[in-house]
């Protein structure tokens, strides 16, 4: 790997136009934006690893002669596999500069007469014709010279004319994939080519750059070379477009129509999530970002055609200002969002008009933080019925199916739905960002980062196939959905682009709705796919529950095979479901065994083992449960106002105020028979505090108290246990720190007291109410469920 500061050249003789000059060198390492053009060699390179400093201008030095590099979009690289063989570039003043470093390290000034040019905006080598062309913006006009012209000294140029949209150019580059010129529009993204066999002038569509400062093809390995495009805004140092051409046994999709969603009034800038409305046969799209910006209008929701003509806009802001996810149930006009901020899904029936967002809508929630952190897409599989949940910090694939009781509510301790997680990371996935479900094929897709790569993963979590999209103009992929063909028949797949952060620039608005054909699936057998289900701790007295699964696609045909067997344990194992996935099981002796799940397609088998620990007595249950909505935490005044949005808890002075504070944990599985062994509460600072506080807790005496309201007194009000605990807090100083500190002391007693009521059941909700003095100020679940409250509670 070659760079121009590895090419020793204080130690090489250049030899000039006219004579050989000794001791050359580089008055200052190449910057950031000129590095970025020409010496970026393979994947994986870091900007971090580039030899730059920050100096506007670089300058060669040979001898007494100084040749400032100009702008770098009058540099430019030419390249034998992935070295750098010839490097040009262009003095606006009259000259023509050129390292060769083919053979010997050579320097070559071309002086060059006016007015040869009048607007230079761009440079490149063509490699196949040996030559080196200019753009002439003024012209516009295409100047080319002949590479052995410029070594003997000869300012010989050939001009072609351009189309008037040229003059608006700043850096072309060749591509020799394609034999052509390529030059950029750095105020629209477009991108416009030259070619002897192709008149279409246009070549795709990047993004707006205002800020471009380097433009051109490099090598990425393997023979290959892709587009680069450097930019003055640190968003986008370097970008690399993947602009190779597709190999005869790759699978690519093929762009159909780009819409920016930017252009869309009111604007969408960072759209985030995409769903198919087959009744109105329109694209909805949600924007995840757009209220936190200046051009905000009450509108993050978009409803438009498959060809992006809006035709009607609402907002999600009365219950969720970050829908990153959506997707819809047809049969019951259900649409589902998920909040990646608040680990939720958002449950929105529609009513009898069928429409979003309207005066008849049911809306509900419910948490997904236990198997999902990062909720960033839903897809509901119309087929099946099953709900897809994409987390893109775990890289993990959820499938949740209804439960008992007949709707999504997420999985224990908040519901009773079925859950299976599949691992993405070993198909390549690094940040899955977007998940769709056929309704063809039945595959599940999934999108995100690399920003190329589209997965076709099995209902079962098997990777199908990979799929390449063309990268022109992706650069933060975000929700997919299937809808029909804008081009012909058939189903395409509609991909939303954010582009830039607003978090860097608040006045971005580079949104994009791509349309993309996909390579026709011919399915084939999938082995099945078996979890022996979680590690388990038993009781010799009592069976065993083991909880496996298996799925399987029906090929080829046959019956499938299921067997549960012993493979290893001090004794014997007896099931009393030896061919179904889920068994009882019991032991003859003490100690640990391993079991084994199988089954068999005919064709394949596919095996997975669980742990099961037998032991003479069980150890004690636990119990984690955090508050699960914004009206389980409210402060009461000694007026007798309840506050239930504040976005933290004095505990339990605030200002000159005394409150009353009331805690509701829902959902708390405790079983009836229960020994509490030890409870207590955990809160996470939202401010630091070291005034002296003394505080009371006591719990609701009430089988299964109900949430907070704004009623008077609603909080103070509330029955109480006879057991009490007294806490002493010390000083909290770490805003986010939640450990033994912001711990309550052991609360057994009161939840003793509550679980020993006639009418508790498991499952109901406790409250527990504060008094005291002094202050400390904890997360509330209006700041963000994850600083919430939790009650932790071990039982025998």
């Amino acid at each position: 790997m070659r760079t121009i500061l590895s090419m020793t050249l204080a130690a090489t003789a250049l030899v000039a136009q006219t004579s050989t000059v000794v001791a050359p060198q580089l008055a200052a390492a190449l910057a950031p934006h000129t590095a970025a053009q020409f010496l970026l060699p393979f994947h994986g390179f870091s900007a971090t690893q580039l030899a730059y400093a920050p100096v506007p201008r670089p300058a060669l030095r040979s001898g007494a002669s100084t040749f400032q590099i100009p702008d770098p979009l009058l540099c430019s690289a030419n390249y034998v596999g992935t070295e750098v063989a010839q490097l040009v570039f262009a003095l606006p003043q009259g000259a023509i500069v050129l390292l060769d470093t083919s053979s010997s390290l050579a320097l070559h000034v071309l002086a060059v007469p006016a007015p040869t040019w009048t607007s230079l905006a761009g440079i490149c080598i063509d490699g196949e014709h040996e030559q080196v062309v200019l753009l002439d913006a003024a012209g516009p006009n295409l100047l080319r010279i002949d590479i052995a012209d410029l070594l003997a000294g000869q300012a010989q140029f050939q001009s072609t004319s351009l189309p008037p949209v040229w003059s608006t150019v700043r850096g072309i580059a060749f591509d020799v994939a394609r034999e052509r010129i390529v030059g950029f529009v750095p105020a629209t993204g477009n991108l416009l080519q030259h070619s002897a066999v192709d008149p279409n002038t246009r070549a795709g569509l990047l993004r707006p750059v205002p800020e471009v400062l380097a433009f051109g093809f490099a090598p990425v390995g393997a023979g290959d070379r892709d587009l680069f495009v450097s930019s003055g805004d640190q968003r986008m140092l370097t970008a690399q477009w993947t602009w190779n051409p597709a190999g005869p046994d790759s699978l690519n999709a093929t762009l159909r129509a780009i819409v920016q969603t930017g252009s869309w009034s009111p604007s969408s800038p960072d759209p985030s999530a995409i769903t198919y409305d087959p009744l109105s046969d329109r694209v909805v799209v949600s924007d995840g970002e757009v209220d936190e910006m200046p051009i905000y209008a009450e509108v993050n929701l978009f409803e438009t055609s498959r060809t992006g003509i809006v035709a009607r806009t609402t907002t999600t802001l009365e219950y969720t200002p970050e829908p990153s996810g959506m997707t819809l149930d047809t049969a019951t006009r259900t649409f589902y969002f998920s909040d990646d901020d608040r680990d939720k899904i958002y449950v929105v029936a529609t009513g009898p008009d069928g429409l979003l967002h309207t005066a008849d809508d049911l809306v509900r929630s419910f948490f997904v933080r236990n198997f999902c952190v990062d909720a960033e897409d839903v897809a509901f599989d119309n087929s099946t019925g099953e709900l897809w949940i994409i987390g893109g910090d775990t890289v993990l694939a959820h499938k949740l199916q209804r439960g008992p009781n007949g709707i999504f509510d997420g999985t224990a301790p908040y519901g009773d739905d079925v859950l299976v997680s599949y691992d993405l990371a070993p198909f390549g996935a690094t940040d899955p960002e977007g998940i769709a479900v056929h309704p063809t094929d039945g595959g599940i897709y999934v999108a995100g980062i690399p920003r190329t790569l589209l997965l076709h993963i099995s209902t079962t979590g098997q990777l199908v196939r990979s799929i390449t999209l063309p990268p022109t103009g992706l650069l933060k992929p975000a929700g997919i959905t299937f809808a029909p063909s804008t081009v012909g028949t058939g189903v395409s797949l509609f991909l939303v682009d954010r582009g830039f952060d607003n978090n860097y620039d608040r006045r971005e608005n580079d949104g994009l709705l791509l349309e993309y054909e996909l390579p026709p699936y011919a399915p084939g057998n999938q082995p099945p796919v078996v979890h022996a289900g979680p590690d388990v701790t038993a009781v010799i007295t009592a069976p065993t529950n083991l909880a496996g699964t298996v799925e399987d696609d029906g090929l080829p045909g046959g019956p499938l095979t299921i067997q549960w067997s012993l493979l290893s344990g001090p004794g014997q194992a007896n099931f009393t479901a030896p061919t179904q996935p889920v068994t009882g099981v019991t032991f003859s002796a003490l100690g640990i065994y391993t079991c084994e799940l199988s089954a068999s397609d005919g064709q394949y088998t596919t095996t997975d083992t669980v742990v099961i620990t037998v032991l003479a007595t069980p150890p004690p249950a636990s119990l984690d449960r955090a508050l699960a909505h914004m009206h389980d935490d409210a402060e009461e005044a000694p007026t007798g106002v309840v506050t239930r949005s504040s976005t933290d808890l004095e505990l339990v002075v605030d200002g000159a105020v005394t409150q009353v504070v009331g805690l509701r944990f829902q959902n708390v599985l405790i079983p009836a028979s229960a020994s509490i062994q030890s409870a207590y509460i955990q809160f996470t600072v939202d401010e630091p505090g070291a005034i002296a506080t003394q505080l009371t807790i006591a719990g609701q005496a009430s089988d299964n108290p109900g949430a907070f309201t704004t009623a008077t007194n609603n909080v103070s009000s509330r029955p109480r246990t006879t057991a009490t605990v007294a806490w002493t807090p010390v000083p909290w100083t770490t805003v986010n720190q939640a450990g033994p500190d912001q711990r309550t002391p052991d609360l057994a007693s009161i939840v003793q007291e509550i679980r020993n009521r006639p009418g508790w059941s498991s499952g109901n909700s406790m409250v527990f109410v504060i008094t005291g003095t002094g202050c400390r100020t904890a997360g509330a679940y209006d700041s963000s469920p994850g600083v919430a409250a939790r009650l932790i509670i071990s039982y025998q």
